[in-house]
């Protein structure tokens, strides 16, 4: 695939890193991201702690993460263009 198709797929997303630290009585969807544009919720399961998740999204949409409030201050989010 020559450079010029590749750059044209991919200029127009950006990766998103969804990291939760790692808790006790964490349970599956107590954290849930959406995307602008994308039908649905995506629950984070109880495997994800500690790990990073990796979410493309077009660069104009946005991530919102729905977090109950004891998780709320131990989700870290990076977004990479």
């Amino acid at each position: 695939v020559s450079k010029k198709i590749k750059n044209s797929l991919f200029d127009n997303y950006a990766i998103c890193e969804i990291k939760v630290q790692p808790s006790e009585g964490f349970e599956d969807g107590s954290v849930v991201y959406t995307i602008d544009g994308v039908n649905g919720e995506f629950p984070l399961t109880e495997k994800c702690q500690g790990r990073t998740v990796y979410v493309r999204l077009p660069k104009h949409a946005q991530l919102h993460i729905k977090a109950a409030d004891e998780y709320s201050k131990m989700i870290t989010v990076k977004v990479s263009e």
